[in-house]
């Protein structure tokens, strides 16, 4: 199993998706891929893949996982948003607020936007990431 697939289960068990669908599958596949690049994008600029380093991947798993899970609820808030309601022969239904879903998407990127800017500009840094 690749270290992407062990992170796709991670990320799954963090925000509560239990089912194995193809769908949500990809999608948290898609919110991995962009964890990666915006960790990639914050200086010290790096270019990590899921393929050649699986080693510093490992090392940042907790916030890519972080990341990922910002953005399937953020993902998930703006659908539950579109508030729609909806009347039927004298049955309405309003879909649930989403605000918790906000704030807690919220949380998620500020504990990742703390720990990205702690570890990128900590001196240890190209030690640890950098090969020489």
């Amino acid at each position: 199993m690749s270290i992407l697939d062990n992170l796709v289960d991670v990320v799954k068990f963090r925000i509560g998706i239990d089912s194995d669908d193809e769908t949500s599958t990809i999608s948290v596949r898609l919110a991995l891929q962009l964890a990666l690049s915006a960790f990639n994008m914050v200086p010290v600029v790096t270019y990590f893949s899921f393929e050649e380093d699986e080693e510093n991947i490992s090392q940042i798993s907790d916030i890519l996982v972080t990341y990922a899970a910002y953005v399937l609820l953020t993902k998930k808030a703006i659908e539950i948003t579109r508030e729609i309601s909806v009347k039927d022969g004298g049955i309405s239904y309003t879909p649930a607020d989403s605000s918790s879903t906000a704030h807690l998407a919220r949380e998620l990127w500020n504990n990742w936007d703390s720990q990205v800017s702690n570890l990128k500009q900590s001196d240890s840094f190209y030690e640890d990431f950098i090969p020489e």
